[in-house]
């Protein structure tokens, strides 16, 4: 470096004994470091930083005894109050702050010298900054290149058995070999300055704000953090020796970025194509409900690596361009004990993870990632110090992905079908796709078999359901084999009002005809099925997406219910154990049991109803909206039918149980100012059932 600048500002003798400084280091370079720290010259590169620039700004203030102004007796305990701001390494002078933070500070630092110990209460550390970026084979992290390893060709894909290896911690890491009596104080010790270890605790760590960024120019991803606040507890070499958890909280927040492409049209939503015998049985039974014309996903082609840009465009270019949040936050949390032994539990999740800022990036992967929302979890159980198990859950709503015929993801997740195929078919109809599966950790072994299995398994065995029970299957095998002919009979409706699951004098009449026919035509079989309108949607939107307020009232009156049904609970228990202590008649009994079930299921109903409305409130709610209000309107349509066929159940028709076929809702809106329907189609089947 060619300028070394300390400034001190020291006041001893003050009531508060105080020292002010600064230090400017100009003309860093990394060559001069390397020599002094040859690790430095591994892990960077030192020829690329030359021109460094470091700025810094301390103080403290001690607080001691004292009998006059120059008697400093630090065997005696004292505190400090601590502060360091404007922290700042820049590349070049004038340049980008690649790494600083505003202030780190601690006030009353209580130190003992012959106790061997320091006590920090609190550290406050406000707006830490810090930039990575990676461009070409180059990565710059905190303003310092990374040492570029000569390229050696890829090795080959491992297999899906190895294990990583997790070092045991040591049983007891802050426990001396040797340790020292009960009986031995500090006086035993005080005379061999450094002979005992300094016990250093902290009550709080408190991180507030951040500016972080990550870019990759080479993929075209953004990460910018500008919101964080971070919480740890109780830390300090002391934790291995008493059971007091060290705990921890964690949020984080970015801002908008752009997500999409250059285009301003989104691609097709993907659907499922059916099979040739799937096709045919559907137009079997078209009659039953209407056939739905499948929709082929874009493929973009292989190319060679001369077309890579040129074949990637359209798959960019068919993404909207929008601001939006890259997400909405991440969040950790845990507790971890670590004495008598090691246990505890760790939370994680992400919530409103843009997909579409990552299209450059599936689009080099050859495939075609059109937008969606992320959101995933983890919740960790610390079992041992060698053991634990991680329960890991994956929403993505509204995903819009393609890829060419055997393109990468399905051979990297073994599907056993075209992604569009598999895709469709694990998507619920709110527009969600869910996956939950466990990773085990044993022996300090993160097995990589798990945690592929994991993913692959789930999405394996939600794919392999999906598929079984698609619409389109579902209608081919309505039947059971026979075969169903139009009947002379025009299909009946059953018209709602908008979002409305009751009925009214015309669906009535609706239903009673329909079972008028089935009571004097054995051979007449009824298919339900579900018509949504947009009125259905709009009621559907405002229900399923209330305002934070309104939620908020909401979960308050929920909660009373909630209340009321507990301490109603607790007498019918009592009441129920009563009688079948003074052996009450069984019927008594089984009338209590049945009140019992049936208020169990009015709680259930009101802490799922919590659950929903506590969702609304949730960081990046907005972002789901849609799928809430796909969600609703599902539920209205399962219900109306669930109320149809129940009315149909009871006429009392010669296997009545084996005429009415339902058909699962889905989310496809007809234009109309009133109510959706519920459509029965009568169909005359022959052959023989199975």
């Amino acid at each position: 470096m060619h300028q070394f600048a300390v400034g001190f500002h020291l006041r001893p003798f003050a009531n508060l004994p105080r020292l002010h400084t600064t230090v400017r280091l100009a003309g860093i370079k990394g060559a001069g470091i390397s020599r002094f720290v040859p690790a430095f010259g591994g892990l960077f590169n030192p020829a690329a930083l030359t021109d460094g620039q470091f700025a810094a700004d301390a103080s403290a203030q001690i607080q001691i005894d004292r009998t006059s102004p120059i008697a400093f007796d630090f065997s005696q305990p004292f505190s400090v109050d601590a502060k360091i701001q404007n922290l700042a390494f820049r590349r070049r002078a004038g340049g980008k702050v690649w790494a600083g933070v505003k202030l780190i500070q601690a006030d009353k630092i209580n130190i003992s010298t012959t106790g061997h110990s320091v006590s920090i209460p609190l550290v406050n550390i406000l707006m830490p900054q810090a930039f990575a970026l990676r461009q070409g084979k180059q990565i710059t992290i905190l303003g310092l290149p990374l040492a570029v390893t000569q390229a050696t060709p890829a090795p080959p894909v491992p297999t899906v058995t190895k294990a990583i290896h997790m070092p045991a911690p040591a049983a007891h890491p802050a426990t001396p070999a040797h340790p020292i009596p009960a009986s031995a104080g500090p006086s035993a010790v005080s005379g061999q300055p450094g002979s005992a270890p300094m016990h250093v605790t902290v009550g709080r760590v408190v991180v507030s704000g951040c500016d972080i960024a990550y870019v990759d120019k080479n993929l075209h991803i953004r990460v910018p953090l500008t919101g964080m606040e971070f919480e740890a507890r109780n830390i300090g070499s002391d934790s291995p020796q008493h059971p007091v958890p060290m705990g921890f909280n964690l949020l984080v927040y970015s801002k908008a970025v752009t997500v999409g492409g250059n285009g301003s049209k989104a691609p097709a939503p993907v659907r499922v194509a059916a099979s040739p015998a799937t096709r045919s049985a559907a137009t079997a039974t078209a009659v039953a409900t209407r056939a739905v014309k499948p929709v082929s996903a874009t493929r973009p082609h292989t190319v060679s690596a001369a077309g890579h840009a040129a074949a990637i465009a359209p798959a960019i270019k068919s993404v909207p361009v929008r601001h939006r949040k890259l997400f909405s936050q991440v969040s950790a949390n845990g507790q971890i004990y670590v004495y008598p032994k090691l246990h505890g539990w760790i939370q994680t999740s992400i919530n409103g993870l843009e997909l579409a800022a990552f299209h450059h990036a599936a689009a080099n992967a050859g495939v075609t990632l059109g937008g969606g929302v992320f959101d995933g979890s983890t919740d960790t159980r610390i079992t041992s110090p060698q053991n634990m198990n991680t329960h890991v859950k994956l929403v993505m709503t509204d995903l819009k992905l393609s890829e060419p015929a055997k393109g990468p993801l399905r051979n990297v997740l073994r599907l056993p079908a075209p992604l569009d195929v598999a895709v469709a078919a694990i998507e619920a109809p709110d527009g969600s796709i869910t996956l939950s599966f466990g990773v085990p950790i044993r022996h300090s072994h993160v097995s990589m078999s798990a945690v592929e299995g994991g993913v692959i398994g789930s999405m394996a065995k939600a794919i392999t359901i999906g598929i079984a029970s698609s619409p389109l299957k579902l209608v081919g095998g309505l039947f059971g084999g026979a075969a169903a002919k139009p009947a002379p009979y025009p299909p009946l409706f059953v018209q709602y009002s908008p979002a409305a699951t009751g009925l009214t004098s015309q669906g009535d009449a609706a239903i009673r005809r329909v079972i008028h026919l089935l009571a004097n035509h054995d051979s007449l079989q009824v298919v339900v099925r579900q018509q949504l309108s947009t009125a259905d949607l709009a009621v559907a939107a405002q229900r399923a997406n209330p305002s934070p307020a309104e939620a908020m009232d909401l979960i308050n009156a929920l909660r009373q219910r909630q209340r009321r049904l507990l301490v109603n609970r607790v007498a019918l228990v009592g009441r129920l154990q009563g009688n079948a202590a003074i052996r009450l008649r069984s019927a008594a009994i089984r009338r209590n049991r049945d009140q019992l079930l049936r208020l169990d299921q009015r709680l259930t109903h009101t802490r799922l109803a919590i659950e929903f409305l506590a969702s609304v409130l949730e960081p990046g709610a907005q972002r789901e909206s849609a799928r809430r209000t796909r969600g609703v309107a599902i539920l209205i349509g399962q219900r109306r039918e669930a109320l149809v066929k129940t009315l149909l159940l009871a006429s009392g028709v010669d296997h009545i149980h084996r005429r009415v076929h339902i058909v699962f809702p889905q989310f496809k809106p007809v234009k109309s100012a009133v109510g959706g329907a519920t459509v029965l189609t009568l169909v005359r089947v022959t052959g023989r059932q199975h």
